[in-house]
């Protein structure tokens, strides 16, 4: 439940990014790459299937869901179009009147379902899609959880001068919807976190290097020759906060190179050129 109502804010979010920054570059949109996928699978005869009821997961963490073969896969899929569609009609309404509405956090909370129980993958040559359980259902206390969130938001902390990016992929052959910051503005990479406690977790701040490291090797898959990114952040939606390292200031520029030549040599098995 906390997954999908920190994907359903940081969609909110990314909405009202492009109502602050009219020029930003929206990105490949994942739902959308998503939903084109799973009618793809219905067209070539792939398998459906949808989540038919909540068991505990084997973790002992929550609970999973189980699948079933689709007996209606047109039907399904039709249905996720439908979500997709509607998100898109209440994205275009907040960016004309910047009103948060009920239907506007309802669409974000479908969206997120979409984004993060959406799974392609491969059998016998053909693709299966898993549909969330209980798609169409919407938690009301998640809802009033992102609006609470959303109220708290600090305008200044996105507005951009320059760029703004909306989940951004690099020049490489990462697969849409894996490895993409959630954020880029001006010089800044931001990742969104919406956990309950505002704490710095060694992990976040190695997905942060990941992204700066592949900026520096690839760039962004953009109109621009070369985006230099100099501040990585974390913005912690629950308490508003920004927290932003500069790798300018914060790093020994020694340590900034030896890290992006372990990172080209372990990871692309390559060597780093630095950009001119």
């Amino acid at each position: 439940m906390h997954q999908l109502t920190g994907t359903a804010f940081e969609h909110l979010l990314r909405l009202e990014l492009q109502r602050l920054n009219p020029f930003a570059d929206p990105g490949h949109c994942v739902t959308t790459h998503a939903v084109d996928l799973a009618e793809s699978t219905v067209r070539i005869g792939g398998w459906i299937s949808i989540g038919t009821v909540l068991v505990p997961s084997p973790s002992g963490r929550g609970f999973a869901t189980a699948y079933s073969e689709s007996q209606s896969p047109v039907e399904d899929v039709k249905m996720l179009r439908i979500a997709l569609q509607n998100a898109e009609d209440r994205g275009r309404d907040y960016a004309e009147n910047g009103i948060v509405t009920h239907n506007l956090l309802g669409s974000c909370w479908l969206t997120a379902k979409i984004i993060g129980s959406f799974r392609a993958g491969s059998r016998g040559g053909l693709y299966s899609v898993n549909i969330p359980f209980e798609f169409p259902s919407i938690d009301s206390n998640g809802l009033s959880d992102i609006a609470a969130m959303f109220a708290a938001i600090q305008p200044d902390h996105f507005r951009a001068m320059q760029r703004c990016l909306l989940r951004p992929t690099f020049r490489c052959n990462y697969p849409i919807g894996t490895n993409q910051p959630d954020f880029v503005i001006d010089d800044m990479i931001i990742d969104v976190k919406c956990t309950a406690r505002k704490s710095l977790d060694r992990r976040d701040v190695d997905q942060l290097l990941f992204y700066y490291a592949l900026a520096k090797m690839y760039d962004f898959d953009t109109g621009e020759k070369s985006i230099e990114i100099n501040r990585l952040a974390i913005y912690f939606a629950r308490f508003a906060e920004l927290f932003v390292i500069d790798v300018r200031t914060d790093f020994p520029p020694d340590r900034v190179t030896k890290f992006l030549d372990w990172f080209a040599q372990k990871k692309l098995g390559r060597r780093y050129v630095k950009q001119a």
